[in-house]
């Protein structure tokens, strides 16, 4: 969805021999909803998870947040693979 229009084609009949399925998520809002909306029902599926390790976001890089404009460029690129992380220290 970040590149386009969110629509693909997949193979049903492989998805279902396999027992495979697909899970979608969007965080943004998640965070916005707060602990009674989609956020307080993603940490209560996901949050014990988190906590263990057990689920991890896929992180693409950290940036210092002094190379904020570099990281904005990369995400623009659509070239990176999960979360583009500024680090505050």
């Amino acid at each position: 969805m970040m590149g386009g229009s969110g629509r693909v084609e997949i193979d049903v009949d492989s998805l279902l021999m396999k027992r495979q399925q697909i899970i979608g998520s969007t965080l943004a809002r998640a965070i916005e909803g707060g602990e009674g909306g989609d956020r307080g029902r993603f940490l209560q599926r996901f949050g014990e998870d988190l906590r263990a390790g057990r689920v991890r976001p896929v992180i693409d890089r950290v940036f210092p947040l002094e190379k904020a404009a570099e990281a904005h460029r990369r995400m623009k690129t659509n070239e990176h693979f999960g979360k583009i992380v500024l680090r505050v220290a």
